[in-house]
């Protein structure tokens, strides 16, 4: 008896005993597994707290850009100088203390990469709505073209007709007052022209004139009505304010239309990313047609893509276009060659019309046939020029005329036609001074018109922008650091 209360006696202290232990040894690892999830824990916490301020830090600065870039080109950029007030580096070391920091600024607009890529970013989701009506007028000129062709041939066969009239017959007898003939020396009225032919001419004019005027007026009653659409469509948008001009309310609704197309992003091929990036630069930058340098008032006041007015921006050259396009900073020489290359095309393309014209060229050989005889009596046979030579000589001044007059006309804004004969099909298409800036591109690679381009920006905003920015931190943690690295850009934006 007394051995077997012994044996439960000893079984109950060897129980406790390994209960104790096992207790002992749980606690062990529940308080380890506690302190791994406390450092875990904190980890995390010193790391999110770490990538929040990087992240509002970044976005902080992207958000001070430069609001004259934005309205004057479209584009997005900050200045470094923002940097000292807008990365707040003593609120960071009171939130974290012993977190260390470093800034790098990155893709600065004035390389020709970077601001080629932006330019096009931007110009290539607002530019159809241009496209579109610059192909739109170019259609109504050449309807406009024909219908001049057709009146100019009916200007010259009315006046073949008068002078025919107005000649006296030869061949055919006149006709008196009561139906007698008289000989073709005396007076009356002539056979080729009677009076009732006079008459019917002038109904004829009648006639045209009623038409034309029938037609301005339903072209004024189209406008009128595009007009009242127009209100209406800019009432429904802002029925507070909408008694406004044609103009200013196409304006803004174009800008409407622009901020909904911002929504769209789409890629380009090559061929049409180099189209856009040319528009781009036409459209942001002065020209003799545009800006300061235009002669005319439509060009004065003209709006770029942005839709900013060139009479709202101070520029420091008025023919910054043609600057880039033949790569020089100095207005006055780069006016002289794109002016000097025009009026050089034009003067060929004038030359060749003329001596292709079989009726000018022979009025033209008329007049060296007599001057070369001239310059042979008065010389007693001495002096002898051959009439071919001359009656070229004699086609080329009224090209040189022409050629002037064209210059002219294409720098108050017009158009000339593409080949000046009005026989030729290609007469009726017309050039602008715009189109032959489009045309000295083409010669230039791209890389060189945006570096150009680039340089007129930085001397426009006097600012030196950039587009990213880099923040990389790290922050202490025993023997480890939380590191945490962030690339923010306009477009797009790159966490790591």
């Amino acid at each position: 008896m007394r051995l077997r209360r012994w044996f439960k006696v000893r079984k109950r202290k060897y129980l406790k005993a390994s209960v104790s232990l096992l207790a002992a040894a749980m606690i062990g690892v529940i308080t380890l597994t506690a302190l791994m999830s406390a450092r875990a824990l904190q980890y995390q916490q010193n790391a999110l707290m770490l990538h929040r301020l990087v992240d509002l830090q970044s976005e902080q600065i992207l958000s001070l850009y430069e609001r004259q870039l934005l309205e004057e080109y479209g584009l997005w950029a900050f200045a470094p100088e923002t940097l000292d007030y807008a990365f707040n580096f003593e609120e960071l070391r009171r939130q974290l203390p012993k977190a260390d920091y470093r800034i790098e600024v990155l893709e600065p607009l004035a390389d020709p990469e970077v601001f080629q890529e932006q330019s096009i970013n931007f110009a290539k989701k607002r530019l159809p709505l241009k496209t579109a009506a610059a192909f739109y007028e170019r259609l109504q000129a050449f309807s406009r073209a024909q219908n001049v062709l057709k009146d100019e041939e009916f200007k010259k066969a009315k006046g073949f007709l008068e002078k025919f009239a107005k000649a006296p017959s030869a061949d055919f007898p006149e006709k008196v007052k009561g139906g007698a003939m008289k000989s073709p020396g005396q007076n009356g009225p002539s056979l080729a022209y009677p009076d009732q032919r006079e008459e019917e001419r002038e109904e004829e004019q009648s006639e045209a004139e009623r038409e034309r005027e029938e037609k301005r007026r339903e072209a004024e009653e189209m406008r009128k009505s595009f007009s009242s659409d127009l209100k209406d469509a800019y009432k429904e948008l802002y029925p507070e304010e909408y008694v406004k001009d044609d103009q200013t309310i196409a304006a803004e609704l174009s800008g409407i239309l622009d901020q909904a197309s911002n929504f769209l992003d789409f890629s380009l091929p090559p061929f049409a990313e180099r189209f856009v990036f040319h528009e781009y630069i036409l459209q942001h930058f002065t020209s003799a047609v545009r800006g300061p340098g235009a002669s005319f008032e439509a060009g004065r006041n003209y709006r770029s893509l942005s839709g900013k007015l060139f009479s709202e921006c101070e520029r420091t050259e008025k023919y910054e276009a043609e600057c880039i396009i033949f790569g020089t900073d100095s207005s006055k020489a780069a006016r002289l060659a794109a002016e000097s290359i025009i009026i050089s095309t034009r003067l060929a393309l004038r030359y060749a019309a003329e001596i292709n014209n079989e009726t000018k060229m022979a009025l033209h050989k008329a007049k060296a046939s007599a001057l070369s005889a001239a310059a042979f009596v008065a010389s007693l046979g001495t002096l002898e020029i051959d009439p071919e030579a001359l009656s070229y000589l004699f086609a080329l001044i009224p090209a040189i005329r022409s050629a002037a007059d064209d210059l002219k006309l294409l720098k108050n804004g017009g158009t000339v036609p593409l080949y000046p004969d009005p026989e030729h099909v290609l007469c009726r298409a017309g050039i602008y001074y715009t189109d032959y800036l489009r045309l000295f591109m083409l010669l230039r690679s791209d890389e060189a018109l945006a570096g150009q381009a680039a340089s007129f920006m930085i001397r426009n905003t006097s600012s030196y922008p950039f587009c990213a920015i880099r923040i990389e931190a790290s922050l202490p943690f025993g023997r480890e650091r939380i590191r945490y690295e962030r690339t923010e850009h306009y477009v797009f934006s790159d966490k790591e």
